[in-house]
């Protein structure tokens, strides 16, 4: 006999959060696969075209293409890496609302999403645990992660990764990324105020099991 779900919300809504994150999982795969490509062609096309040049000439030939190095080995990997994080968030949040307008409706509750105050996740936080009963997830490691994560978003987003250390949260996020070595911190020469901080594929990756294992906590919370 068909057994309905002990959990709040249907093992098919799950497997849909799952099918989201998984893809993202994948594009990230295959983009970091194809920048280290992109690198390994062009040290290829270097090697053959320098294997009998001296010093000299090497360093020239360098000079010459190194607006070509610095696209592949830095510009490229940097764009590409916050343009991921940034959707990765997009859809994590985007997610995040569909399961708080679901639960709202399962639990007949008169108030929506918007009613409550705030924005972003903070919202979505308040409405579950105010308004729905959801709370054990908020107090898990992933939620902490997730906090983290969404004040990294924030500067990216408004700031394009650039930090002015006078600032409270940038200093926030510039406390987060030194001690994590999947974010890379490089300072700036002519002001020691100011940062700018470079995500990784890794970053990517370990934020997009976050989110899902997040999310999914959410849906295995018992019925109340």
């Amino acid at each position: 006999m068909f057994e309905l779900s002990k959990n709040i919300l249907d093992p098919f809504t799950k497997t849909l959060i799952g099918l989201d994150f998984d893809n993202l999982r994948v594009h990230c795969e295959f983009v970091k696969t194809s920048l280290a490509d992109e690198r390994d062609r062009f040290q290829k096309f270097a090697d053959e075209h320098t294997q009998e040049y001296n010093d000299d000439q090497k360093a020239e030939f360098y000079e010459f293409y190194g607006e070509e190095i610095w696209h592949i080995s830095d510009l490229l990997p940097s764009l590409q890496w916050m343009s991921t994080f940034l959707l990765s968030y997009g859809i994590f949040e985007k997610a995040l609302n569909g399961i708080c307008h679901t639960i709202g409706r399962l639990k007949l509750s008169p108030l929506n999403l918007t009613d409550m105050a705030g924005k972003g996740i903070e919202r979505a936080k308040l409405y579950l645990s105010k308004n729905c009963g959801v709370t054990s997830p908020f107090n898990t490691p992933e939620w902490a992660k997730i906090q983290n994560i969404s004040k990294i978003r924030n500067v990216l987003a408004h700031a394009s990764g650039e930090l002015d250390l006078t600032q409270k949260h940038h200093k926030e996020v510039f406390d987060i990324a030194k001690v994590d070595q999947t974010i890379q911190v490089h300072w700036q020469d002519f002001n020691p105020q100011t940062a700018t901080i470079e995500l990784t594929a890794e970053f990517n990756i370990n934020a997009i099991e976050t989110f899902r294992s997040f999310l999914f906590l959410i849906c295995d919370t018992p019925k109340a």
